[in-house]
């Protein structure tokens, strides 16, 4: 029961801490419409849109500095891979 509600309590540990630019990649109504109300910054249905395509657009092709995965599937951790930042690794690096 818990996994159904950790990408919320997600959004709101991250605005708590102060946290800007926080997106939400939701397939459920239900929890989109919550996250909405928790004040995420950006909400995509990846029914409607290719959701990694939309966070590079969004991003400049920067991707996402961090990434968190509630759902525990194996093509939600994929494609957290893909929307995370190699900008910041470099940055890091060099």
């Amino acid at each position: 029961m818990l996994q159904r509600w950790l990408g919320l309590l997600t959004i709101q540990a991250l605005k708590a801490a102060g946290a800007s630019g926080v997106l939400v990649v939701e397939l459920s109504e239900e929890r989109r419409n919550l996250a909405r109300k928790i004040f995420a910054d950006v909400i995509l249905n990846p029914a409607e849109v290719d959701a990694v395509q939309e966070i590079k657009r969004l991003t400049n092709d920067l991707g996402v500095e961090v990434s968190f995965d509630a759902a525990g599937v194996e093509p939600t951790l994929n494609a957290n891979f893909k929307k995370v930042s190699i900008l910041k690794g470099n940055q890091q690096n060099g």
